[in-house]
């Protein structure tokens, strides 16, 4: 998982305008295109989670905009699990990179003891 990444202040203005948005809207979770920022990385910032994916230049990108409190687990850099309160259900989202054939069998297995993890964490209330 990526460190805790440090934005400029423009990065910053527009991350402080998306959590005015999300929280006057009363949103749980928000995709949001063009953020224009490099790298990849997470924010926490108040009561929010900024997931983020950039290029090497500052054009295109996006994240995922979630409450604290909506998304459970972050499991590695190649499983993903999270738990969103929905109507009329809730929603549980896993999203899974497998180890290409070639990997080692500690790779593989590490692979299926986190995707594991996510389940549990998916079966639990």
């Amino acid at each position: 998982m990526q460190n805790e990444a440090k934005k400029t202040k423009p990065e910053q203005r527009q991350l402080e305008n998306l959590k005015q948005e999300f929280q006057i809207l009363g949103l749980d979770i928000l995709g949001v295109c063009e953020t224009r920022w490099t790298g990849n990385g997470r924010f926490t910032s108040d009561d929010i989670i900024m997931l983020y994916s950039g290029g090497q230049d500052h054009s295109n990108g996006g994240g995922i905009i979630l409450k604290q409190d909506t998304a459970k687990s972050l499991i590695s850099d190649r499983v993903m699990a999270i738990k969103l309160r929905a109507t009329p259900v809730d929603m549980n989202i896993i999203q899974a990179y497998a180890p290409a054939s070639a990997s080692t069998n500690d790779e593989i297995n590490t692979f299926y003891e986190q995707l594991g993890q996510a389940m549990t964490i998916c079966k639990s209330t």
